[in-house]
């Protein structure tokens, strides 16, 4: 049995008398995913039944249609205008462009073809739901993006230099997905969401699943999730429907995001990766992803018995650069490795270290000097004293710093050594930026290395 997804009659209503304004009979029938409306007119594609194309295949025969979209006057029905080119299964209409989209972009004015591309149309349109489209983008369901106004899949450049396609990524479950703004609403084993403002990943809503059908909905600032669980056998008991509201105080984390060339950001112990507002990527190592959904990071950290913690934001008491950051770290490190994905050979390197002492509740506690591939940078470094207590965040910054040059065209790594004093070494985070040779920052120092040294 196949529900409904046709009809042989079109009819429009006033929705405030509840009056028959006109009705259409349909050459074939009318689509239901197939109707939508905008600026005074009803687009349509009439074209034979899912359920007339089934009893015909039952046969072995063929269905004779002439599909075609139509453009109806809202107000009277009267048709003006209509194309058999480019009839799809589905229709969505952008007023803000004037853009109606099936298997091409068409004038909603005139049916004109504004884009055409027959493997973008696929993967807009592949498979049961339509995309979600926004005032510039064209989201499908298969994770990636088309620009609107030309058909282009979008892409961004990667750590490596090159343009690859953008995708956002997802875990496992059913479900289409939903979006507004900002989101991109599914679900990912929990129910999941991608940061659209800040192109940051996906992360998840922890503790309950979304529905099979979309039930993680946006409007005015409010994401609503029904509960479509009823019918379902999946390990999830606790049901209940939520209104959630957005709390800038409260973490997230997420994973999938592709970090851009120039900058290699590492957030040591954190529970997932999380974009910066300055565009910059701190992914988490270790990495906590499935490594099937985004590429594994492996960041050698030395000795094997180093330990890595956690704590949430809400517990930094202040400081210096991201609080998110350095709320996690490894503790008892003697060097780690980091890789420079593709900074160039001629570049000079701004080192921002990032640090914060969860332990030590007075100065004197702990104290560390810091060597950057073989230069002591920092001498004799007291978290505590210098970020003005416990649970306080601190930044360190070296400037001016080449890329060092291995043997054997091995890649570019940035060796970063911690010499213990008192107690042991730790690092929350470590932000290695690519400037171009001889140029000076916003106080006119030019690429001298600046060390840091530093007493009691």
């Amino acid at each position: 049995m196949y529900s409904p997804t046709s009809s042989r009659r079109l009819v429009a209503f006033d929705r405030r008398s509840g009056k028959v304004l006109w009705a259409r009979d349909a050459a074939d029938s009318f689509r239901h995913y197939g109707v939508c409306a905008g600026a005074g007119k009803v687009f349509c594609i009439d074209r034979a039944s899912t359920e007339a194309v089934l009893q015909a295949a039952r046969r072995g025969e063929k269905v004779k249609e002439t599909p075609r979209t139509l453009a109806l006057e809202a107000r009277t029905g009267k048709v003006l205008w209509q194309t058999q080119r480019h009839v799809g299964q589905q229709l969505v209409y952008v007023a803000e462009h004037d853009i109606l989209l099936s298997q091409a972009a068409l004038r909603g004015a005139d049916g004109t073809v504004v884009w055409e591309d027959r493997a973008a149309a696929k993967a807009i349109w592949d498979g049961k739901w339509g995309p979600l489209v926004g005032s510039q983008w064209i989201f499908s369901q298969g994770a990636a993006a088309y620009e609107l106004l030309t058909g282009r899949q979008r892409t961004v450049l990667s750590a490596q230099g090159k343009q690859v396609p953008w995708r956002y990524q997802k875990a496992y479950g059913c479900a289409p997905k939903a979006a507004g703004e900002h989101l991109i609403t599914f679900r990912s084993g929990d129910a999941g969401y991608y940061d659209l403002k800040h192109d940051g990943g996906t992360g998840n809503l922890g503790g309950f699943r979304s529905g099979c059908t979309p039930n993680l909905i946006i409007a005015n600032g409010v994401l609503t999730a029904p509960d479509y669980t009823r019918t379902c056998t999946c390990a999830y008991q606790n049901r209940a429907s939520l209104a959630l509201v957005h709390m800038p105080e409260v973490e997230y984390w997420t994973f999938g995001a592709i970090a851009g060339p120039g900058a290699v950001a590492l957030n040591f112990g954190a529970p997932g990766d999380r974009r910066a507002a300055d565009g910059t990527l701190w992914r988490a190592t270790p990495a906590h992803a499935d490594p099937k959904l985004a590429p594994k990071l492996l960041i050698p950290v030395t000795p094997k018995t180093a330990r890595y913690f956690y704590h949430h934001v809400s517990r930094v008491q202040g400081g210096e650069g991201l609080p998110w950051v350095a709320a996690s770290g490894v503790m008892g490190i003697d060097s780690v490795e980091v890789p420079l994905e593709a900074v160039p050979a001629d570049a000079r390197l701004r080192i921002r270290l990032v640090f914060l002492d969860p332990e030590c509740t007075a100065p004197g506690q702990r104290i560390f000097d810091v060597q950057i591939d073989g230069q002591k940078v920092i001498q004799r470094l007291d978290i505590v004293s210098h970020a003005g207590g416990q649970w306080r965040s601190l930044v360190r910054e070296v400037r001016g710093l080449p890329v060092p040059l291995r043997p054997d065209d091995r890649p570019a790594t940035l060796e970063l050594k911690f010499i213990p004093i008192v107690g042991q070494p730790l690092l929350c985070g470590v932000e290695i930026i690519a400037d171009q040779p001889d140029q000076p920052d916003q106080s006119g120092r030019t690429d001298k290395a600046e060390q840091l040294q530093q007493t009691d």
